[in-house]
């Protein structure tokens, strides 16, 4: 059966990629220790590093994070931080 779009089952199954990529990414970042740098250099993808640039956010004060996205489109500020608070939901995880 094709799922139609805007199917929840849909957006569940893209919603559970992203968080386990965010998961990804926190564990090599702060689990296993591994530099922004060296993750980055591996990424392909805008949406991988677009990820990995809010893990690797979490580094930084909330104020100091907002005051870098100032700049951006406000649908770009959003996605940034939905992805630092999820990130910082898993990382909250290893503690």
């Amino acid at each position: 059966m094709k799922i139609k779009e805007g199917h929840p089952k849909k957006h569940r199954s893209s919603f559970r990629r992203a968080l386990n990529r965010i998961a990804e990414f926190v564990r090599l970042r702060f689990v296993d220790g591994r530099s922004t740098g060296e993750i980055m250099g591996t990424l392909r993808s805008e949406t991988d590093r677009r990820t990995m640039a809010a893990v690797a956010s979490l580094d930084l004060p909330q104020k100091d994070f907002e005051d870098l996205i100032a700049g951006e489109q406000p649908d770009l500020r959003s996605d940034l931080m939905a992805l630092r608070q999820n990130a910082w939901r898993i990382l909250r995880g290893y503690l």
